[in-house]
């Protein structure tokens, strides 16, 4: 059989279900076995999916998507356009706890779902099993890329009214991607397998090996996993000539500080500990000059709308008088995302030389302990990426809004009003104008977060392997085992 090896990290996939998922690993590993309306291709082209046509009206607010006829889940229960409104009602369901439900916020009538009023109506309705029909309270230019998202996928109405949260368990998991779960031995590998009911080709892959292993180069050059991916070192493209690609994110990593209360409540203080970090010394210190120093806004580059040069620069003199200004502060904890290299004892070097402050590090911390640490007072800064679910600039901005995941406390009536007139602006160059202002306000005025550095990396793949659709660059990020094929035959 044709056979590829992953590396998923130690932990694993933390959820199979696409409400509730909350990190970049276990979307990509949802998006290889459920499948939405449409998805995203190699160049970041929307191209149809689940629904093989749609239209709109000339209001902007009404989509009609026809399905694909004969779609099947993975146990050969046929795939109707209900599937779509019961995720969707599901997913806005506060009881199910879904942190990227906002995201679903332009449909009509969610507000009232996610304020807990489950039998309000929602705009989106089954006109035929085969004929979806949506409805918007505005008109959004990003609504087709939304509909790529994992929060967008169809759900097995009848799979969970019979099993309820375990129909997405490994052991009982129905779904409609190209992949099914075949074995799932925890703690140790996932083994998928080709899903003889998915509509579409799925390259040639026979099954897919997920072990619980980081994807380093050591395990790729152990024969453990077919796939790494490198951030760390400049040497790759020269050591692999034939094997190498870059792997260019959607995401920026940037310092989040707890707004809600003392001592970064102060823009003053978020300000000095932006400015007393060089952040082209720690791309080279940390990362080998691999990583873009975000001199930008937190739009990142490769995304229409990004911003060069809209960073606060790096001042130390200036930072000592804000300092100065402040005066004295409480105990601070940074935390840092698992995977951030030397960043952590870095930026605790900088403020310790920069400003004389010494602060205590958590590193390899797992984002939901970040983000309740921030919120609960025991973690006063982190280093955090934002990762884009859609390339479109709403999606990399939105999360700072009031109440927004990303916000950390932080809110300005003048932000959201800027986001929310640029998602509904139908001239593209006052949309982007309105989301420049907001980047701006974000990072230079208000200083709410202090961008560091623009994910990339490059990616190593073993010989007899190929991406389909990529030319040496995978953008995104993402890496769609559908579109792996081989050259040779890869034995297990």
């Amino acid at each position: 059989p044709r056979q590829l090896a992953l590396g998923v990290f130690a932990h694993g996939p933390a959820t199979l279900d696409p409400a509730l998922l909350d990190t970049v690993g276990d979307e990509q590993i949802i998006q290889d076995l459920f499948e939405g309306l449409v998805e995203i291709d190699a160049e970041l082209n929307v191209v149809p999916a689940l629904a093989r046509r749609w239209s709109v009206d000339e209001s902007g607010l009404r989509y009609r998507f026809e399905l694909r006829p004969d779609l099947r889940w993975s146990d050969g229960t046929p795939l109707r356009a209900h599937d779509f409104v019961f995720a969707w009602r599901r997913n806005l369901d506060p009881a199910t706890g879904s942190a990227v439900a906002d995201l679903l916020g332009v449909i009509a009538g969610a507000e009232a779902l996610q304020a807990g009023e489950a039998t309000a109506p929602l705009g989106v309705r089954a006109v035929r099993d085969d004929l979806l029909e949506v409805e918007l309270t505005t008109p959004v230019s990003y609504l087709l890329y939304l509909l790529a998202d994992p929060i967008a996928f169809p759900q097995p109405e009848h799979a969970y009214r019979a099993l309820g949260d375990a129909c997405f368990s490994p052991q009982h998991l129905v779904c409609n991607g190209p992949f099914v779960v075949q074995r799932w031995h925890d703690g140790v590998e996932v083994l998928l397998e080709r899903n003889p009911h998915y509509y579409g080709l799925a390259g040639d892959l026979d099954r897919v090996v997920l072990r619980f292993i980081e994807p380093s180069l050591a395990h790729y050059e152990q024969g453990l996993i077919d796939i790494c991916r490198v951030a760390d070192r400049a040497d790759i493209p020269q050591r692999y000539p034939h094997e190498s690609f870059i792997r260019q994110f959607l995401s920026t990593y940037f310092l989040s500080f707890d707004c809600s209360r003392p001592p970064f409540n102060d823009a003053r203080l978020r300000r000095a500990f932006g400015q007393s970090v060089d952040r082209r010394a720690r791309v080279g210190n940390v990362w080998a000059d691999i990583q873009n120093p975000a001199d930008g806004g937190v739009i990142p580059p490769g995304m229409v709308g990004h911003s060069p040069e809209l960073a606060l620069p790096y001042d130390p003199a200036t930072a000592r008088a804000l300092l100065a200004a402040v005066g004295e502060l409480p105990p601070l904890t940074l935390a840092t995302l698992p995977g951030s290299g030397g960043m952590a004892l870095f930026l605790a070097a900088c403020w310790q030389r920069e400003l004389g402050i010494e602060v205590h590090v958590r590193d390899g911390i797992p984002y939901d302990e970040i983000e309740a640490g921030l919120a609960d007072g025991s973690i006063t800064l982190a280093l955090v990426g934002g990762d884009a679910e859609f390339p479109d600039p709403h999606n990399a901005i939105c999360g700072f809004a009031a109440g927004g995941r990303l916000a950390a406390g932080w809110s300005d009536a003048r932000f959201d009003e800027l986001i929310e007139r640029a998602a509904a602006a139908a001239d593209q160059r006052e949309r982007l104008e309105l989301y420049h202002r907001a980047d701006r306000l974000l990072v230079a005025e208000a200083a709410a977060i202090a961008p560091l550095y623009y994910y990339r990396a490059f990616g190593v793949i073993r010989p007899g392997l190929q991406i389909a659709g990529a030319t040496g660059v995978v953008r995104g990020g993402a890496l769609r085992l559908k579109r792996i094929t081989t050259t040779a035959t890869m034995v297990a």
